[in-house]
């Protein structure tokens, strides 16, 4: 091994986006709800191995998870909705002609 060789640990390497060539798309609303049945499944599966306490605090969690997903994606909505009505000023030839033209 050289010394001017140097060890990077893996998950900077996995997860780096310069590394990646292509990059992971944001979950869609559809992907979110079959995440969060296959969760309530699971936790169906193991019902008779917990309390009823916990798994009640655990089905209150899910949906509560579940919950504050969608309002991201509901908020994420929102907010490109309101940018398409401005995409004209974020384009770079318009701005170039606007203010630069002077």
């Amino acid at each position: 091994m050289s010394n001017n060789e140097i060890l990077k640990p893996l998950e900077k390497i996995i997860f780096s986006p310069e590394n990646s060539d292509n990059k992971a798309s944001a979950p869609t609303v559809k992907q979110v709800q079959i995440m969060f049945e296959k969760r309530k499944q699971d936790l169906e599966d193991l019902r008779l191995l917990v309390s009823v306490n916990f798994y009640k605090k655990m089905v209150k969690k899910i949906k509560q998870e579940e919950q504050q997903f969608l309002e991201i994606f509901n908020l994420a909505r929102h907010k490109k909705q309101v940018l398409q009505k401005y995409s004209f000023v974020l384009d770079p030839q318009y701005f170039e002609q606007k203010f630069l033209s002077n």
